[in-house]
């Protein structure tokens, strides 16, 4: 039996990737990234999303394509954010260079340090 953590779970891992791809593929223009460091962490926020489900999701309980849709919009983000990245600067227009490269890196390494601790 599913309990309520896990519809909660189900959902995030669905409409996360959901808006993901909408973001990268430029769908609705103003969620469109407008740097390479927000796609950089908009791309790993999604693999950390769909790394959790996969670890705290009783997935045996649920059809297979509700594992399928996140992981399919999840890669229609990645050729979305392929084809952006010629197109954007590396740091957000606005802020200071050296303020957007600490924060960005900061965030890459608390992300791919969550993601290793939860496949170790």
């Amino acid at each position: 039996m599913i309990d309520v953590s896990q519809v909660i779970l189900i959902a995030v891992a669905a409409l996360y990737p959901l808006t993901y791809a909408l973001r990268m593929l430029g769908v609705v223009p103003r969620w469109a990234p407008r740097s390479r460091t927000a796609i950089a962490t908009a791309t790993l926020d999604t693999v950390l999303v769909l790394v959790l489900a996969h670890a705290l999701i009783a997935w045996w309980a649920i059809p297979t394509p509700l594992w399928v849709v996140p992981v399919g919009l999840s890669a229609a983000g990645v050729v979305g954010a392929i084809i952006r990245w010629p197109d954007v600067s590396w740091m957000k227009p606005g802020r200071g260079a050296r303020v957007g490269a600490i924060l960005a890196v900061l965030h890459l390494a608390v992300v791919t340090a969550l993601i290793v601790v939860i496949l170790a």
